[in-house]
């Protein structure tokens, strides 16, 4: 997988091509110090090609926010982050 680390004021900070038909943007939009060990709130989302259809199909998925790289919450959750 290739990655591309984009300038500061970007939206996104890296992105990542998953394969020729689907890449990845994300950034993290916050931090919380939990037990000594910070813990990053990351934005994502894919971007699916479709190759075959006249033209390129772009299908964006909704976006996916991630606690601490493990639990993924829906957008009724994220509301309730602290920040």
């Amino acid at each position: 997988m290739r990655e591309k680390l984009h300038p500061d004021g970007h939206p996104w900070v890296k992105t990542s091509v998953v394969d020729e038909e689907a890449i990845d943007h994300e950034r993290i939009i916050g931090s919380v110090t939990v037990t000594g060990d910070v813990v990053n709130t990351r934005l994502a989302q894919r971007i699916d090609y479709d190759l075959l259809a006249e033209p390129v199909t772009v299908i964006p998925s909704p976006p996916r926010i991630t606690l601490g790289d493990t639990f993924e919450m829906n957008a009724a959750q994220a509301p309730r982050l602290p920040g």
